[in-house]
């Protein structure tokens, strides 16, 4: 997290920070999801979407530009990034790099493909949902 707590303080080694799962993101429309916010880089990349429900199953043509603006469309041509949808929602938001995914195994692609995706989700600070319900 980007929070700035810890060092308010004179040792910040002393602050212990508890991570809690207590919201989730699934994207439903991918097209529609890509195309609603903003990106920090350009990219473009045809994404292989699996989704074992099939509602964000799918292969689309990203274009980001340089304003951050993407489009998408649906495409027949072989993916330069293949994930499933859970990787694609905790990617979303910007709150986990999606070469982190890959190193991981969760995210398959050509590698430059998978950093320019990365690079384009991230922001800057870090997502942060400061409510509890």
């Amino acid at each position: 997290m980007d929070d700035p707590l810890p060092w308010l303080v004179a040792d910040p080694r002393a602050v212990e920070i508890v991570v809690h799962d207590h919201g989730w993101l699934r994207i439903l429309d991918v097209p529609a999801a890509l195309q609603a916010r903003t990106y920090a880089a350009t990219a473009e990349v045809v994404l292989r979407v699996e989704d074992p429900l099939g509602f964000a199953e799918g292969t689309w043509r990203v274009t980001i530009d340089a304003d951050g603006t993407a489009w998408v469309e649906p495409s027949d041509a072989e993916p330069d990034v293949s994930l499933s949808v859970v990787e694609l929602s905790a990617a979303y938001a910007g709150g986990v790099p999606l070469t982190q995914l890959a190193a991981a195994g969760r995210v398959q692609g050509v590698a430059d493909a998978v950093t320019a995706l990365s690079r384009a989700f991230l922001t800057d600070p870090a997502p942060l949902l400061g409510i509890w319900y």
